[in-house]
């Protein structure tokens, strides 16, 4: 995101404590503000007097130099007085590790994380640098999400403290009530205006979701010279952006990188592709054969109450997974269901909701690695939890880690569950425990982590429409190339379907690893470059502003 970035200054005499806050506020903060570390306070006055002082967001500094902190902020100019904190903690926050090296113990540095947000949030920064305007409760899970996303972004911000659960952005004149990451992609202007969609125009190719092999195909199709539209329903990144495990299969990034990082590396990208229009608010809701043009297809989407369609040559299918209810075979009650709205049931646990003030009890519903890191990072925080799953052979040595940290009480197996229970809020889960008793574990906010089912409930391919293309399911994944049978004849990546593509978590038997997903999208686009050939191309791509059309008119010597 190209703008000034903010400055948060840490104040520490100990060489090895500054290098070490330098480090975690640079991480906390996904390395979206510029960081400086002084060792005295002489520095300071000089920073919030110069050029850079309109931009520094925020100063922690070390109890022992608070006093002069505190004067040099109060003497400033009005509008260069940053919001301060204290570095939390003691001398008992910190250790030697196994190396040598110093580190804060884990409560500190969720701490630290504490106040490096809240000064952030605190921060009023100049008109000019602050575009978007927030009003509502800023404590909720909602709030808490677009805070963090605006933090690991860097992207300042102004919020009004208001009454009531909606949450409403100001931007250009206009207001969106309760936005979504992808409104505050379009208020930035880093996504394609959507009262700019050219609605006639025959695209080479539509991307249906905007997750790591959405992002990786849309970038590969640009550099194929495709026209593209890509859509995404609620937030570019998928899961992978908002997921609290750090990936470390990704090429290039040794240490591992986190998914908000990533995906705003390809967003980024992606936002300076002429050939690449992206709209990340929009859902697409059904797929049909284009019936004046053989061979092309339409993706009617929505946005709110407007339906639009968008024209493609070929069609990619990269819209992922979507979180599994944990009762399976009957839908949620009533009750239920009003637990999910007020947030006593939420599904997946975000690194945001380690900063708020959580219900207590919480019980993670969940046995695999989701749920382990879910129940670290809390306990990190700490706030305690107890895990309850049919079995936990899946969380591999997070289960040793968290045993040893809380002992075997914090694990519940049960065989099935049974209900949600409460009055006006959640109180507790009943279930079945492995000999067949009826229990009830106590639980004011439960975290479902249960793994997730493809998001392909939009296509409509019974095959009783003709219109409607014909995409072979199995339990709502697609299947594609060999997966569809010796008898199909289809290239990597194909469906049923010919021209129609699908990618990533949506597919049969995916792994669900983001560096697998990207490779299969850059790997779908050579397919698509295969299922141009033989001249299939001259039906196909109808875009002339299309550099894939362009150089298909050159005659091949």
């Amino acid at each position: 995101m190209n703008r000034t970035v903010p400055l948060i200054i840490v104040i520490q005499p100990d060489l090895w404590k500054r290098h070490l806050l330098y480090r975690e506020v640079d991480e906390w903060c996904e390395k979206s503000l510029a960081v400086l570390a002084f060792g005295t306070t002489e520095d300071l006055a000089f920073v919030l007097n110069g050029p850079e002082g309109h931009h520094v967001a925020g100063i922690l500094y070390d109890e022992a130099e608070g006093g002069e902190v505190r004067r040099i902020v109060n003497e400033a100019p009005a509008g260069l007085r940053p919001p301060m904190a204290k570095v939390p903690g003691n001398e008992d926050s910190w250790r030697r590790t196994s190396k040598g090296d110093l580190s804060h113990i884990a409560k500190a540095q969720r701490d630290l994380e504490r106040e490096v947000e809240s000064i952030f949030f605190q921060w009023v920064p100049p008109e000019s640098e602050s575009p978007l305007r927030f009003s509502g409760t800023p404590t909720s899970r909602d709030a808490f999400k677009l805070r963090r996303f605006l933090l690991a972004n860097g992207v300042p911000y102004i919020w009004e403290t208001g009454d009531g659960s909606q949450i409403s952005m100001h931007y250009g004149g206009g207001t969106v009530v309760d936005p979504s990451i992808g409104h505050i992609y379009q208020a930035l202007g880093l996504s394609t205006d959507p009262l700019k969609i050219d609605k006639e125009r025959l695209y080479d190719l539509a991307i249906i979701g905007a997750g790591p092999a959405g992002l990786a195909a849309a970038i590969s199709a640009a550099a194929a010279g495709f026209s593209v539209v890509m859509v995404e329903k609620e937030r570019p990144g998928g899961s992978a952006a908002s997921s609290i495990n750090l990936i470390r299969n990704y090429m290039g990034f040794p240490n591992g990188i986190s998914g908000t990082r990533l995906m705003r590396f390809a967003t980024d990208q992606i936002s300076q592709l002429e050939l690449v229009d992206w709209f990340p608010t929009i859902t697409a809701t059904h797929l049909e054969r284009d019936a004046l043009r053989p061979g092309r297809f339409v993706v009617f989407c929505a946005d709110g109450g407007v339906m639009t369609p968008f024209y493609a040559g070929m069609i990619l299918i990269a819209c992922g997974q979507e979180a599994k209810s944990v009762i399976e075979g009957r839908a949620l009650s009533a009750k239920e269901a009003y637990f999910v709205r007020s947030g006593d049931i939420q599904y997946n646990l975000e690194r945001s909701d380690a900063l708020r003030n959580l219900k207590t009890p919480i019980v993670i519903i969940g046995g695999g690695r989701t749920a382990g890191r879910a129940a670290i990072l809390l306990r990190q925080a700490g706030v305690d939890c107890k895990l309850l799953a049919r079995g936990f052979s899946e969380m591999g040595d997070l289960y040793s880690r968290i045993q040893n940290d809380g002992g075997a009480e914090n694990f519940v197996r049960c065989a099935e569950i049974l209900s949600f229970e409460g009055d006006d809020a959640l109180a507790s889960i009943r279930y079945v425990n492995k000999s067949g008793e009826s229990c009830s574990l106590d639980a004011a906010q439960a975290f479902v982590a249960v793994g997730g089912r493809p998001c392909t409930g939009w296509l409509k391919n019974e095959g009783s429409d003709p219109s409607m293309p014909s995409i072979r399911l199995k339990d709502g994944f697609i299947l594609t190339d060999r997966q569809l049978g010796s008898r199909w004849s289809r290239l990597p990546f194909e469906t049923s379907e010919r021209g129609i593509f699908a990618v990533g978590d949506v597919r049969v038997n995916s792994q669900r690893r983001v560096a697998q997903a990207a490779g299969q999208g850059v790997a779908a686009i050579a397919s698509m470059d295969a299922y141009l050939g033989r001249g299939r191309w001259k039906k196909i791509l109808q875009d002339e502003r299309s550099l894939a059309w362009q150089d298909r008119q050159i005659p091949r010597l």
